[in-house]
């Protein structure tokens, strides 16, 4: 029980459930493009929040793409994703 206490002082107020990650909606909240040093485009990063029955959840993700020819091997692009609860609250 002492690892749920920590959990909420921590600040996480959401724990879903099994039900809750297949209902939940992803709604893109940002997106924007990361340039390197001669504006040249060579990646982007995207924000997601969730939705569970009309009302935004704690949690968001972020997903980090990259741009650059050699990191795709064919139809597949690897992403990075961070997925986390929102200070915000």
């Amino acid at each position: 029980m002492d690892h749920v206490k920590k959990m909420f002082k921590l600040g996480f107020r959401f724990e879903p459930s099994a039900e809750d990650l297949v209902t939940a909606r992803r709604v893109d909240l940002t997106s924007r493009e990361i340039m390197n040093v001669t504006r040249a485009k060579i990646g982007k990063t995207k924000v997601f929040g969730f939705q569970n029955g009309g009302r935004y959840t704690d949690w968001l993700m972020e997903e980090h793409h990259s741009c650059l020819q050699e990191s795709v091997a064919g139809d597949e692009e690897p992403v990075i994703c961070k997925i986390y609860v929102s200070p915000r609250g």
